[in-house]
């Protein structure tokens, strides 16, 4: 008996120790920044006015109203006179890209800024454990962490990942992945691309249905220049994703008297519009919870100055707090995901960071994907002007917000042209420049007025309506004049796609337990589809969208009036595999 007692015991007692340890190790797992470095291009691959109205001239297949609308957008677009360029496109070279100019930029951003990040940590590249490189449009093959691994001879053992295809919440995503990463392995230095502080805590979410997946995509058009096409839905899709990334987030960082205080403010909205309009909608509440309770300072994604207004707007905050945000657009344009340590770098340049405050980052990419994490700064004095030039005391909130970068320099913008000849248009377009119109500007009222009346007392308005002699009895009214159309601006500024393609046709893969026996045994994929889809359609749509080849398709129309598809595939591909590899398992 008092053998077996101590064997409990000792055994009780590992299962004490073991318990204790798991739990001040899992405390003791923090992730920290101890240096970033943001790259800084040189100052030939500026894009000042003149710069860019080169650029804009090369193109001869637009028109007068064109070059207008271009400039217009850009002296509302929240960008500074000092943004930065691709070489090709500074020398003239957009036309024709190459896959050496890709290299070449990507050598001097990257090799550039980890020379920096290696020269002030004091840190040898041969101790890096993780390398993470993320580019969303460039992906080449060896890829750009093999390209980093060679230029700085890192170990053999070192884990690397090459990010691509993610968009401008591609920083976010680097920076959760090197935090899962630390829980399993300790005490390891890594680095982010582009990216002294501790990481609280990191959220991502991913709304994958078709309106969001095709609002922001990488496509070419019907002349086969790649660009990115953003649809109307974008707005709605990006507020959609950020309120589900709150939801997970705010329970983490706000304190529990605000989280309580919210709830109850909730419910009793809840209650009363129940009490009072019992059958009718229910709106959206709207945001009236205080984030600064758990945060003091935001980073925003500097995509644009609507996005920074619509975000700012929507989360309730002042202009002091959107003030780096917009001041990181002004200077150096949106830089994709690694904007937000340029906004960063201005916080840090104005002395605004001190020991405890906490920062949210907040990151918006295609797919559509909604990011955020929340830093701790560490410590005080914090002080970097290396991006961030000294004068930045000089830089007023006033020019992130309002940026005429070309309202001074070309005032043309409000004159009317009337030019017959597209290659007239062009040669005005470039003698005009940096004119000032003043023919719109209003006579002095006294002597219009005084001129109205000399006019009256001469009889000059009164005048006599000839008659008109008539030598038929019957009259001829001539048909109203109708002109074409040619409105001002088109209705349709892109061509449009296919309403019944493959993303408008599989609306979403069922997940019930009857599905899934489907899937299981009979090798059949179940799909919602849209009413207007035939069979033959509905199978080229699966081939499209997960290039797999079906055998048979069955559809069912169900009681809601939604159709079901039963998609059957050959015995060359198995659903269960199919199912994981779209993600319904």
């Amino acid at each position: 008996m008092e053998f077996s007692m101590k064997i409990c015991l000792i055994f009780l007692c590992n299962l004490v120790s073991y318990l204790v340890n798991m739990f001040f190790q899992k405390r003791n797992q923090h992730c920290y920044v101890l240096d970033y470095e943001c790259f800084k291009a040189s100052d030939d691959q500026k894009l000042d006015p003149g710069t860019c109205i080169k650029v804009m001239m090369r193109n001869k297949n637009l028109g007068l109203e064109q070059y207008r609308f271009l400039i217009k957008a850009i002296a509302s677009s929240g960008l500074g006179e000092e943004t930065y360029g691709p070489r090709n496109i500074i020398d003239g070279r957009e036309e024709f890209p190459s896959e050496v100019d890709a290299h070449l930029e990507m050598d001097e951003i990257m090799f550039t800024t980890l020379d920096g990040l290696f020269a002030n940590t004091g840190i040898s590249p041969s101790k890096i454990d993780i390398l993470v490189v993320n580019v969303s449009l460039f992906s080449p093959s060896p890829s750009l962490t093999s390209r980093t691994i060679k230029r700085y001879k890192m170990r053999d053992t070192i884990k690397y990942f090459n990010l691509s295809r993610t968009g401008c919440s591609a920083s976010m995503v680097s920076v959760d992945l090197v935090q899962r990463l630390f829980k399993t392995i300790a005490n390891q230095f890594a680095i982010v691309d582009r990216c002294l502080f501790k990481l609280r805590c990191a959220v991502g979410t991913n709304i994958g249905y078709n309106e969001a997946y095709g609002c922001a995509i990488h496509v070419e058009d019907q002349q086969g220049h790649q660009g990115a096409l953003l649809t109307k839905t974008l707005p709605k899709v990006a507020a959609k994703a950020f309120t589900e990334n709150l939801k997970i987030l705010l329970p983490k960082i706000l304190p529990v008297y605000e989280l309580l205080q919210y709830s109850i403010s909730a419910l009793g909205r809840k209650a009363t519009m129940k009490g009072r309009y019992p059958t009718a909608p229910r709106a959206p509440s709207s945001f009236d919870i205080n984030l600064k309770s758990g945060v003091d300072h935001f980073c925003l994604h500097p995509g644009g100055r609507g996005v920074i207004d619509g975000i700012g707007k929507s989360l309730g905050l002042c202009e002091y707090d959107l003030e780096p945000t917009r001041m990181a657009l002004y200077r150096f344009g949106n830089t994709a995901s690694s904007g937000l340590w340029y906004v960063l770098s201005y916080m840090k340049a104005k002395k605004r960071l001190k020991k405890g405050d906490k920062i949210l980052m907040v990151g918006l990419g295609a797919g559509f994907m909604s990011n955020t994490c929340v830093w701790e700064v560490m410590k005080d004095g914090l002080e970097d002007t290396r991006v961030i030039e000294a004068r930045v005391s000089a830089m007023s909130p006033a020019k992130g917000k309002a940026c005429p970068v070309f309202n001074d320099s070309f005032r043309f913008l409000t004159c009317r042209f009337v030019i017959c000849s597209s290659y007239i248009a062009v040669r005005w377009f470039n003698m005009l420049k940096g004119v000032v119109d003043n023919s719109k500007k209003k006579a002095d009222p006294k002597a219009q007025a005084v001129k109205a009346a000399k006019a009256v007392k001469s009889g000059a308005t009164f005048k006599k309506k000839a008659k008109k002699i008539r030598t038929k009895v019957t009259f001829h009214r001539p048909r109203t004049l109708k002109k074409d159309r040619n409105p001002k601006y088109p209705r349709i500024s892109a061509p449009p796609r296919n309403k019944l393609d493959q993303y408008q046709i599989l609306k979403y893969p069922l997940t019930t337990e009857s599905a899934m026996k489907k899937i299981e045994d009979n090798n059949t994929l179940v799909f919602i589809v849209d009413i207007r889809a035939d069979k033959k359609k509905i199978k080229d749509a699966v081939k499209k969208m997960y290039d797999i080849q079906t055998k048979k398709v069955n559809t069912l129309i169900r009681p809601d009036g939604t159709k079901k598809a039963y998609v059957r595939l050959t015995p060359d591909y198995d659903a269960l595999d199919v199912a994981n590899k779209i993600g319904i398992i």
